[in-house]
């Protein structure tokens, strides 16, 4: 079933199985920066989403649903129960109900072959082999708007209904993932100093240094700036061995103000804290842009560890 890296979806007939690891939306309060004097080169964070732009986009799916030929709406229904629920709790789902003149095999197959425009089949238990037992089928986003998480699906569960008809259930599962803070964006200007620490898996070496240099600091931002946040719930699948592992401390220009920390946050992204306080996680998948950044920083002396560590094994 596609997307159990982001979040969990749990089919009603079996839950996921596995290490689950609950990711929070993080404590931020401030929103996302609107602008700040004499940062035009400044990258700007993708927009969060929110309940209402979840609502709207939840509507729009379910208003492109096809259905065959004589299908009505109708009230809401015990039966079919919803088939897959999205683990997370920035989810709006909006319900509606039908009667379907099918089969529940014919009917099944419609849904099956029929996906909304910019939808894709992701997910799906059948066709039914007769009985009143319930099925579904679930279609995917393939390019949501900016705060929504293109992993936000399309549901349909079908179960038997009287005189040979389908009862079907639609369920737009909208996810949106949360909006940047300000707290943990990165304005360049406003720091003197990045000490960065950080060890590598395939290169088997570590390194640590120092940087005051503006333009390296400003890199550092661009990568981190420009990541979105990560939807909160559980975590599935993470790989048992990690690519790395690092440290970012940013130091403000001036000395006691609070520190802005990264590291890597379990494999969907990179935790920041600005002070004591964290912050919405970003989204870097086992972190690895973030490490392909400080590979690329620390080459020198990630070498140089590597070289030593060979030594002192022969």
């Amino acid at each position: 079933m596609a997307g159990l890296r982001g979040y969990g979806r749990v089919a009603c007939a079996a839950a996921a199985a596995g290490a689950v690891t609950w990711i929070s939306g993080g404590c931020g309060t401030r929103p996302e920066p609107a602008g700040h004097p004499g940062t035009a080169s400044q990258v700007r964070p993708p927009r969060g989403g929110s309940p209402a732009l979840a609502r709207t986009v939840g509507r729009r799916m379910l208003a492109a649903l096809p259905f065959p030929a004589g299908t009505r709406r109708t009230g809401p229904r015990k039966v079919p129960r919803r088939q897959q629920v999205t683990a997370t709790p920035n989810l709006v789902d909006l319900s509606r109900f039908y009667v379907v003149p099918l089969r529940p095999a014919a009917a099944w197959a419609f849904f099956a072959s029929h996906p909304p425009p910019g939808e894709r089949k992701s997910a799906w238990a059948g066709p039914p082999r007769g009985g009143p037992e319930a099925t579904f089928v679930a279609d995917t986003l393939t390019a949501p708007p900016a705060g929504i998480d293109q992993e936000s699906d399309l549901v349909v569960s079908m179960a038997s209904g009287p005189h040979g008809r389908t009862l079907v259930r639609a369920d737009a599962e909208v996810v949106w993932y949360p909006p940047r803070t300000a707290a943990e964006y990165i304005w360049p200007a406003r720091y003197r100093a990045a000490a960065v620490s950080a060890w590598f898996t395939q290169a088997a070496g570590r390194g640590a240094r120092t940087f005051t240099s503006r333009a390296i600091i400003a890199r550092i931002a661009r990568l981190f700036d420009g990541m979105r946040t990560v939807t909160p719930g559980p975590v599935y699948g993470c790989p048992p061995q990690p690519a790395g592992g690092f440290t970012i401390a940013l130091r403000l220009a001036r000395p006691g103000q609070p520190v802005l920390k990264i590291t890597p946050g379990f494999c969907l992204g990179d935790m920041v804290s600005a002070g004591s306080r964290p912050q919405p996680m970003l989204q870097d998948f086992d972190s690895l842009k973030a490490l392909a950044l400080l590979r690329a920083l620390l080459r020198p002396a990630a070498v140089r560890a590597g070289h030593r560590q060979r030594q002192e094994r022969t």
